[in-house]
């Protein structure tokens, strides 16, 4: 808290009488940057962005602030009493991730997605973009190639395993 009082220019105190504890204040920066997120899928949406291209500006949105990332991601939330619910369960800004299961239906309307559980097709989604934005975030020494073509080839992947007839959800052997 202390540093973060210094960064912002006043004292400690200050700080601690608008968040009592760090905990608090990691959750009104995590709320923040996914309001900030939220509006960039909103408006990557309404501007006619199709599946691959929502995911990439998921991707693309943690990798302009990998600080962000690094605070949200890589910080384990810890509920301090009882009462208190984890950050993801009590967040509300998370509902704006459900635009991916928007994507995912009206693919699958068209038929340019095959039938399926779009929740569970939009955590395959998350976990996937995720593990691009952690390995070039955190690990930016590693020969990944091209970033660009790395996170679109991920991403092409992704989407078009879900248009193909195999996609069911279900464990295949």
């Amino acid at each position: 808290m202390r540093k973060v009082a210094e960064r912002a220019g006043c004292a400690p105190a200050t700080i601690y009488s608008f968040f009592p504890g760090k905990r608090r204040l990691l959750h009104q920066v995590w709320e923040e940057v996914f309001d900030d997120l939220v509006k960039e899928l909103n408006s990557s949406y309404a501007d006619g962005a199709d599946l691959e291209k929502l995911c990439l500006t998921y991707i693309d949105f943690w990798l302009r602030r990998p600080n962000d990332y690094r605070a949200i991601f890589l910080t384990e939330d810890h509920p301090q009493v009882s009462d208190e619910g984890y950050f993801v369960d009590t967040s509300h800004s998370l509902s704006g991730l459900d635009i991916f299961c928007t994507a995912l239906i009206e693919g699958q309307e068209r038929g340019e997605i095959e039938p399926g559980d779009p929740l569970e097709m939009r955590s395959v989604l998350l976990c996937s973009m995720h593990g691009v934005a952690l390995g070039l975030i955190t690990i930016p020494e590693y020969a990944w190639g091209d970033s660009t073509r790395l996170k679109s080839n991920t991403v092409r992947a992704l989407v078009r395993g879900m248009r193909r007839a195999e996609w069911n959800g279900s464990e295949t052997g």
